[in-house]
């Protein structure tokens, strides 16, 4: 088109009845009429929010597919004639990774903060953007296996400091955060990891032992623990051992 984004033909046709040409037919006379439609109106994304947050829960670390796409609408352009185009700057640090000429993004992405900038252009050339930032999160939690029927003995200063780490087993396991990293306490506030029994817990003690991730998931199992008092430390301690009802496995 040489203007416009749109051109309409109307043809015109004019019949002289008083005149015939060489076959004896009445004369026609035809114009094309040119009507180049112009058009500023930018289309307009349907739903394109500031902020994503993607949870998949699964086992994958290395990348979680997501469903990323946006639409738009024009008030000339048909929806399927609408022209997209997307850039991604994986980890919002100012490098373009991956490109597009779709309005669908979808695709494996890791953890992380990341942008995408997608553009829309009309039939006649007019654009607009949307900018998002999208955040995957690892939320599946950890699997904690607690040990079951571990006996402390309290020192000579009638305490004993337990911690919750020694009353899990090696496998304890989480899909992203390796063992040595997780984090084990005697609550859901990762940092009451331990805790100091004296004469007044001597016997059976019922104890969550949760486990949290690096991402902040978190999950807890049951165990008991015996305080024992061998060396008679506590000059008031019970010789009687009160026998608590327990299932032999007390994982959650």
């Amino acid at each position: 088109m040489e203007a416009g984004c749109r051109k309409i033909i109307r043809r015109w046709k004019v019949i002289d009845w008083c005149r015939k040409d060489a076959s004896g037919q009445h004369i026609i006379y035809t114009h094309d009429q040119i009507i180049n439609v112009l058009n500023s109106k930018k289309p307009v994304f349907d739903d394109c929010p500031r902020n994503l947050v993607f949870c998949p829960d699964n086992d994958g670390c290395d990348g979680f597919p997501l469903v990323l796409k946006t639409f738009a609408t024009d008030d000339c352009t048909p929806k399927d004639q609408l022209r997209y185009t997307y850039r991604i700057d994986l980890f919002n640090d100012g490098t373009i990774d991956l490109t597009g000429a779709s309005s669908d993004a979808r695709g494996l992405y890791p953890l992380g903060t990341h942008k995408v900038t997608w553009r829309v252009e009309d039939g006649c050339g007019n654009q607009s953007f949307c900018e998002q930032f999208f955040t995957v999160r690892e939320c599946k939690k950890p699997s904690p296996v607690c040990l079951v029927d571990v006996i402390f003995e309290l020192m000579p200063t009638g305490m004993i400091q337990v911690c919750a780490r020694s009353l899990v087993s090696k496998s304890t396991f989480d899909n992203c955060t390796p063992f040595e990293k997780l984090r084990f306490s005697f609550s859901a506030d990762p940092n009451d990891s331990c805790r100091i029994f004296t004469c007044a817990d001597i016997n059976w003690n019922i104890l969550q032992v949760w486990v949290t991730d690096e991402a902040g998931n978190q999950d807890f199992c049951e165990t008991v623990i015996l305080i024992q008092d061998n060396m008679r430390m506590c000059p008031n301690a019970s010789l009687v051992i009160k026998v608590i009802s327990r299932r032999a496995n007390f994982n959650h």
